[in-house]
C-alpha cells in the first residue's frame, strides 16, 4: 500500500507534552482509504485489461 495523504484540513493539531501531534478523525481517514483502495483496484483492472489487449 502507498502513501495515504491526509488533507490538513481534516487534522486537529495538539500540544502533548511539548510535542506537537497532528490527529485525524477516522472516519475521514476510512473514506479516503475507501475512495484510494477503488481508484488503485480500477487502475490495476485497466493494466490488465492493457495486457490482455496487447
Amino acid at each position: 500500500m502507498g502513501a495515504l495523504l491526509v488533507p490538513l484540513a481534516w487534522c486537529t493539531v495538539q500540544q502533548y507534552d511539548g510535542l506537537l501531534q497532528l490527529t485525524t478523525r477516522d472516519s475521514d481517514v476510512r473514506r479516503l482509504r475507501r475512495r484510494w483502495e477503488a481508484s488503485e483496484t480500477s487502475v490495476q483492472a485497466l493494466r490488465t485489461g492493457a495486457r490482455v489487449l496487447r
